[in-house]
């Protein structure tokens, strides 16, 4: 869990009032907030903390509820999971969004008298992610974004100018489609494509932070990856799959800047990391703007038309492991093509 997603629950649950603060994990001043007796803050790492006195009642239903996969990470006084329930527990430890809010449905219950109630938590979790992605404005295009808010915008414009070049257009249709799995929602009413998928079954990571917004989709049983991230100085778009002789392969498409914040251009990148060094075993860098191919070895040629054809068969194989990173979150009526 990470701030944002942290104040959008609380936002959502109605807890807006703040008493004072508290120095978090990494220094930073975090608002606490004061609810039915309970505090409730973020720890300025990923998790929240909730203490007071939590009834028993409370302790073991969220106990129930969180032995069923162990998906919502909720710790009892920052303990590990599966700590024996014996007294009322001074603090929690709660690692996701959806653990949070879990725990807030179940202690609304406690005091309503009816802690057996149903949460529908499904239908809570993907309201939020459909906030988030709102907020987050992770849906504006690459084109719209660049010439709204990137100082580099000339630069962008010109290398995606094509000037008929059937290859290169190839390629640039190619990109689209690439950015468009990674970040599906991306050129997209968020709205509709609620339609498409189901938020609540999409592992899904979403921080924002004044118009910088960084998005993660990831699925474990597929050894997947998609990230996306995008600050006024550029975009990145980033799938990551591990093969299984546990290599790591991972495709780029960013356009940034550099440490000394000269423009590095549009980039295609592809690389490979061993399970056995953790080191690079091979990269291949195409820069579009400049028109340059780089080796593993720093070695550069100028971008060949064999290149731009290597180019766009990798990006249709990581468009594949692309869309196997959410691929159990499409609904049963839609089909991606």
């Amino acid at each position: 869990m990470n701030r944002f997603e942290f104040k959008e629950v609380l936002k959502q649950e109605g807890i807006r009032d703040t008493y004072s603060f508290t120095e978090g994990r990494y220094g930073e001043h975090e608002d606490v907030y004061y609810w039915n007796d309970l505090v409730i803050y973020f720890s300025g790492s990923y998790y929240t903390v909730i203490k007071g006195r939590i009834p028993k009642e409370v302790a073991r239903k969220i106990y129930e509820l969180d032995l069923l996969g162990d998906e919502y990470s909720i710790r009892f006084q920052g303990a590990e999971r599966g700590r024996k329930i014996d007294d009322n527990h001074i603090y929690y430890h709660i690692d996701t969004f959806e653990g949070l809010l879990l725990f807030l449905e179940v202690y609304k219950n406690y005091l309503e008298d009816y802690i057996d109630k149903p949460i529908d938590l499904d239908s809570m979790v993907a309201d939020i992610k459909k906030n988030l992605l709102k907020l987050s404005k992770a849906n504006i295009s690459n084109d719209e974004w660049v010439n709204k808010h990137n100082r580099f915008s000339e630069i962008y414009n010109s290398t995606v100018e094509t000037n008929g070049n059937e290859l290169m257009q190839t390629l640039r249709d190619k990109i689209d489609e690439y950015d468009k799995t990674v970040n599906p929602f991306l050129n997209e009413d968020i709205d509709e494509i609620t339609n498409t998928y189901d938020l609540s079954k999409m592992k899904l990571s979403v921080d924002y932070v004044t118009n910088e917004c960084d998005l993660k989709i990831t699925s474990e049983e597929n050894k997947t990856e998609n990230h996306f991230y995008r600050t006024n100085d550029g975009f990145h778009f980033n799938t990551s799959f591990i093969a299984e002789n546990g290599d790591r392969y991972s495709c780029y498409h960013y356009f940034d800047r550099t440490v000394e914040g000269n423009c590095t251009g549009e980039i295609i990148k592809v690389s490979k990391v061993a399970k056995d060094n953790e080191r690079v075993s091979y990269t291949f860098t195409y820069n579009i703007t400049n028109g340059t191919f780089e080796f593993t070895d720093g070695h550069k040629i100028p971008a060949i038309l064999e290149v731009v054809s290597q180019i766009i068969d990798e990006l249709n194989r990581y468009i594949d492991k692309a869309k196997l990173s959410y691929s159990n979150s499409i609904k049963d009526n839609k089909k991606l093509v």
